[in-house]
């Protein structure tokens, strides 16, 4: 009986716990917790996002009072980074704070099908596939499309463009990944090409002089220590959130945080 349902489950798409299916959908991970409640209260206004516990909301101020500085690691080409986005820019709204962008580029998601697959595969591919369909879930809550980060993209040169604005004019750091992120999502930024990137730039309202030798020398040198600093303090995906030494990965954290 046992090993029928364990055959029984991972048959059915369940690769981890714990494992919530309610009315047919299946969610992996407390994080989901309100959104299983909102389904099971009778869908009452708008679904909530994902989140770990909640906490008491505050809406003070927290420029002037010293407060730890928030950092967070981004990856343009990453559907997790851009649907934290909109979340994560109205925390530092709302606490009256200025985030820290910081680019990190992401290894590209290895293929997991085939023609033959052990246990192992087959668990990956299951695994992805599940993690696809929410995120396809959760942007549709907020009418975000997602289809252009289906395609491949090097976001190296972004992440660097996003150097040379934090070092131009660093009060236009959140307008630019903003601007990168939608241009990526619609499809419409061909976020590899430097005229593209460099267009972007003056969009932004920042100074695009001196970019092209920046992207070939020096900011080419402060993404990759950048990474190295990332990596040592434990960083290893994106959206990862980091606040007095401490990394949190994903969007669930932000009660916490």
């Amino acid at each position: 009986l046992h090993d029928h349902i364990q055959r029984t489950a991972f048959d059915a798409g369940i690769f981890g716990v714990p494992t919530y299916v309610v009315d047919g959908e299946m969610y992996f991970g407390r994080e989901h917790l309100p959104r299983i409640r909102w389904t099971l209260t009778g869908r009452m206004g708008a679904p909530p996002d994902v989140a770990y516990r909640d906490f008491p909301e505050t809406h003070e101020s927290l420029a002037a009072s010293g407060s730890s500085q928030l950092s967070v690691a981004i990856d343009f080409k990453s559907p997790n980074a851009y649907l934290a986005l909109g979340p994560t820019c109205t925390l530092a709204d709302e606490l009256g704070i200025s985030i820290d962008w910081l680019p990190m580029i992401a290894p590209a998601a290895k293929a997991t099908a085939g023609s033959s697959e052990d246990r192992g595969t087959r668990h990956r591919r299951i695994r992805a596939d599940y993690l696809k369909r929410d995120l396809l879930r959760y942007a549709a809550d907020r009418g975000l499309e997602l289809s252009g980060f289906y395609r491949e993209h090097d976001s190296t040169l972004a992440g660097i463009a996003l150097l040379w604005i934090k070092r131009q004019s660093p009060s236009l750091a959140r307008a630019y990944v903003e601007r990168v992120f939608q241009g990526i999502a619609r499809g419409t930024l061909a976020v590899e090409e430097e005229r593209s990137i460099c267009a972007l730039l003056a969009e932004t309202g920042a100074p695009v002089s001196g970019f092209d030798a920046f992207a070939r020398g020096e900011g080419r040198n402060d993404l990759a220590a950048i990474e190295s600093k990332l990596r040592e303090m434990g960083v290893f995906e994106v959206k990862t959130y980091v606040i007095s030494g401490d990394a949190f990965l994903g969007r669930q954290h932000l009660p916490l945080i």
